[in-house]
């Protein structure tokens, strides 16, 4: 059972309050949306395998598994987590020219990298999230083979996890702009993990 989530930034003296507060929203948002992605891994789990018992044995599968599994599970699982290992600074990652470079040096390409990836994400946003309404407005639902299945709330999936990620990669930049100015030389904040979960 996961007990607690224990929040380190880096350095708190840089950003006072205000810097602490922001980053326990997105950690803990964040946080949230990977519990909510390890439940529908689980589900999806449970889900299938009944389906392929029922079907195997029962000649009775599960209606709804394969629409429930591209609609709800996948987009859930694909998406959500993404914002915490940014957080945690574990997407792949190709450092050729990074391995080189100075504490400082990594931070300044962090921040051009940020300035690249920053809009597009939140332009991802933005459309995945007008996307989103537009599907709701009209109650989007697909044909499965017993019933009707209602998408439109999986739409929001999207925008949730887009949204939770921007931020913390804001986060990120702050923090490194604070690095900057502050004169430190050790590791900046972008190669730093700056959450640890007690399980």
């Amino acid at each position: 059972m996961i007990r607690r989530l224990h929040l380190q930034p880096t350095d708190c003296s840089v950003g006072g309050a205000a810097m602490a507060v922001f980053f326990k929203i997105v950690a803990r948002t964040s946080f949230a949306l990977y519990l909510v992605a390890i439940v529908a891994i689980l589900v999806m789990m449970v889900n299938i395998c009944a389906d392929v018992v029922a079907t195997a044995f029962f000649r009775k599968p599960i209606h709804g598994t394969l629409e429930f599994t591209t609609n709800y599970y996948m987009p859930i699982i694909a998406t959500l987590p993404i914002a915490i290992a940014q957080l945690r600074n574990q997407h792949i990652t190709v450092e050729l020219l990074a391995q080189s470079l100075s504490p400082k040096g990594s931070a300044i390409l962090f921040l051009f990298d940020a300035l690249i990836v920053v809009p597009y994400l939140a332009a991802f946003f933005w459309f995945s999230f007008l996307d989103a309404i537009k599907k709701t407005r009209i109650g989007e639902f697909i044909f499965a083979i017993k019933f009707d299945l209602p998408v439109w709330p999986s739409r929001w999936v999207i925008p949730a996890g887009y949204f939770v990620l921007t931020l913390c990669i804001v986060w990120q930049v702050m923090r490194t702009v604070g690095y900057l100015r502050s004169g430190d030389t050790g590791r900046p904040p972008n190669e730093v993990d700056h959450t640890t979960f007690t399980i």
